[in-house]
């Protein structure tokens, strides 16, 4: 089964980077998050982690130079030398987040103001408590983004470390 690999690319080339690997035949997810810049003549979406992008490819893929030599490309994000992975539920929750507030326009849902405890019930981050804010910074949500995807490397090390082995 294919899953997700995180890319870094060089700074301001995440869009390069996605085209390029479109064009090889990889599927490949950018997010990106409406703004309004200050000079008029700016691009008015920008990369949501900037730096960083999806795609999806089978595991032996991420060692393999159609994604370590593409241009613009910084690295394959990896930790304890495995390629980061992403689960789809992962990224098709991030895109329903994005398109929510691409809706309300930056609004905070049902009355919600910052600094608002909330406890998160389902998808990926079920479980978990968070305080809700509705504008952080680029370099924040990037700092969350590898956090979450290192603690899931960890966990996908410790329940494959669990089970059982099958005797030869």
């Amino acid at each position: 089964m294919e899953s997700w690999r995180v890319l870094q690319a060089k700074p301001h080339k995440e869009r390069q980077v996605a085209v390029r690997l479109h064009q090889r035949g990889l599927q490949v997810y950018l997010p990106l998050i409406w703004v309004n810049p200050i000079n008029p003549r700016a691009a008015r979406q920008r990369p949501y982690f900037p730096g960083y992008l999806f795609t999806q490819a089978a595991p032996w893929l991420a060692g393999h130079s159609l994604m370590r030599w593409s241009p613009g490309l910084k690295q394959v994000v990896e930790f304890d030398g495995e390629p980061a992975s992403l689960t789809d539920s992962f990224l098709r929750e991030l895109r329903q987040r994005l398109e929510q507030i691409r809706a309300v326009s930056g609004v905070a849902p049902d009355g919600l103001r910052p600094d608002d405890l909330l406890e998160i019930t389902e998808g990926p981050f079920a479980g978990y408590e968070g305080i809700f804010y509705t504008h952080l910074s680029a370099a924040v949500r990037t700092q969350i983004l590898l956090t979450c995807i290192q603690g899931h490397h960890w966990q996908t090390k410790l329940a494959a470390a669990e089970q059982p082995r099958a005797k030869t």
